[in-house]
């Protein structure tokens, strides 16, 4: 067996054996077979696809190089979850969500990744504040047990190898594929053995999912693997035909996280997501009834300050810049562009995933793997779809530490639409749930 042979197999559009996933996947997580011809069969599959039991056997493939892990939920409601999403601009919701559920009772264990393509990583916005936390088999328990919450980056001696598909895929063209995108979300999550697994599907414009045709099929799928690896899988697809917030980029996101859980709600619309989200959660696991309990909750959570208390003291258990976080201190950039509406009308952005390149563009995200971030780039938005605006008024401001090219201002401009009426149908919430 060798490489080349996978490759022309699945060029031709033939399925892979599971003996076949095996090799690929153990040779390439040695360093016995080059990226390049990693790239050429992951370019297949992104080109012919997988059928169910192949992306079952690439799943099972990746889990096969990883330790898995049995945390204990010592918390109070002894409840151990995991949430992920599949990918958004603008998407901090790990990191309000997280010390939230913690408050409210939960342990939650997750691995993050870094910024793929147009869409920003939770991890690399961590590491805005320099906060990096590497699996630790030794601590991983006790830091759990004080804290209620991890968010592991991936590292080399945990989930490597989705680590180096992950970095592949995003500087090959190979993202937008539904069983590698499956296959590298349940290597994260099958790593850690908890009850639950809450799954954000995001479908629109700045996801992956452009339509619900293709959010429905990777949730069938997910919920496939997951009933093959006897997991609890909960999937919410929600809207990403906007911004989750108001902020886009790494320490900028940071900010809008951290005053959130501060109680100052700067977006109507990531409010409302984070608020349903958290409900659902609450509603499954049999916390609560109904809806109106669960807002409750997540009140006394934000208002009595115990969850922002809890970020703090997450990041200042993992080296962060906790001390900064009051002042926003943390977030520098030397160079600022305004932009100003020419036009009056309820504001829509044509296409979230632009913003994100945008953002990249600024310096938030990476183009080719090696490629550094920097940490104060992004976009703060003064509005959100459906806001009225005037001739004049502020819409967005850019950021970097980079001299910003001019072009980007016509680039952000052209994104924009100016309708009559209101419209609803491009706000961020959950369109199903999928249990």
């Amino acid at each position: 067996m060798n490489i080349l042979d996978l490759i022309e197999k699945k060029k031709n559009n033939l399925a892979l054996t599971e003996e076949e996933f095996k090799y690929f996947i153990e040779n390439f997580n040695k360093g016995l077979i080059p990226d390049y011809q990693a790239s050429a069969l992951l370019m297949a599959i992104r080109i012919n696809g997988c059928n169910d039991e192949e992306t079952y056997f690439l799943t099972k493939s990746m889990l096969d190089t990883c330790k898995i892990i049995k945390p204990k939920a010592n918390n109070k409601l002894k409840i151990l979850i995991d949430k992920h999403s599949s990918g958004g601009v603008g998407d901090k919701i790990t990191l309000i969500i997280s010390p939230i559920l913690a408050s409210l009772g939960y342990d939650m264990m997750k691995l993050s990744g870094r910024g793929l393509n147009f869409t920003g990583g939770t991890i690399d916005k961590l590491e805005s504040i320099n906060v990096s936390m590497v699996f630790d088999e030794n601590n991983y328990q006790s830091f759990l047990d004080e804290h209620h919450f991890t968010i592991y980056l991936q590292s080399d001696n945990f989930a490597n190898i989705d680590k180096k598909l992950y970095h592949l895929r995003d500087v090959t063209g190979s993202v937008d594929s539904l069983p590698l995108i499956a296959s590298s979300i349940l290597c994260k999550k099958f790593c850690f053995e908890t009850e639950y697994v809450f799954l954000d599907i995001k479908v629109g414009t700045g996801a992956f999912c452009k339509n619900m045709q293709t959010a429905q099929e990777l949730a069938r799928i997910m919920q496939y693997l997951a009933k093959k690896f006897n997991r609890k899988l909960i999937c919410f697809i929600t809207s990403m035909n906007s911004p989750l917030g108001k902020n886009i980029g790494n320490a900028i996101e940071i900010k809008e996280a951290v005053e959130f859980l501060k109680g100052e709600f700067n977006s109507k619309y990531l409010k409302n997501l984070i608020y349903e989200i958290i409900s659902e959660i609450l509603i499954e696991t049999k916390q609560v009834n109904n809806k109106d309990d669960a807002y409750k909750l997540i009140n006394q959570s934000i208002f009595s300050n115990d969850a922002y208390t809890r970020f703090t003291n997450f990041v200042k258990a993992n080296n962060g810049l906790y001390q900064l976080l009051d002042k926003n201190e943390y977030w520098k950039y030397k160079y600022s562009l305004v932009i100003k509406s020419k036009d009056k009308g309820y504001i829509n952005f044509k296409s979230t995933e632009k913003l994100g390149y945008i953002s990249l563009k600024l310096g938030a995200g990476r183009i080719k793997k090696e490629d550094s971030i920097d940490y104060g780039a992004g976009i703060i938005l003064n509005v959100e779809n459906n806001d009225f605006v005037n001739v004049g008024d502020n819409i967005a401001t850019l950021y970097s530490n980079s001299p910003i090219n001019p072009d980007l201002e016509k680039e952000f401009y052209d994104n924009l639409e100016f309708l009559e009426e209101s419209s609803e149908a491009n706000i961020p919430k959950i369109n199903t749930i999928i249990r």
